[in-house]
């Protein structure tokens, strides 16, 4: 993950108030995820319930992914996925995505998280 510096410096405006579009785990509000760092979307189907909308991060900073990874059932075919959950309340937010030779991703649960603007200061 960016250290906290790069995180500010990519995530926030000149004046340091109003920056970049800030996803926050639903459960709690903790800063998950800079929209700065989203490569884009998929819709998964899911056979419980409606369609799962999965954001692709290259990085993010409030969340980890503590367990161990397996290709089982894999919503991107060819990458192993690990349970991803917020840092501050444990919350199921998303999933992060590793395979061999390849920088690692994180798909994050669209409806798991809400939208805010930056208000990390320096």
């Amino acid at each position: 993950p960016p250290s906290v510096r790069s995180w500010k410096s990519v995530c926030r405006a000149e004046d340091g108030i109003s920056g970049a579009e800030m996803l926050l785990c639903g459960a709690c509000g903790n800063e998950i995820a800079c929209m700065d760092f989203c490569d884009g979307y998929k819709v998964q189907q899911n056979a419980g319930g409606p369609p799962m909308y999965i954001g692709r991060f290259s990085e993010v900073q409030g969340m980890q992914a503590p367990g161990t990874s397996t290709e089982d059932e894999s919503f991107f075919p060819g990458w192993a996925w690990s349970l991803g959950i917020c840092k501050s309340c444990g919350a199921h937010v998303g999933w992060q995505y590793d395979r061999k030779g390849e920088a690692p991703f994180w798909g994050l649960l669209m409806s798991r998280l809400e939208k805010s603007r930056s208000q990390i200061g320096d």
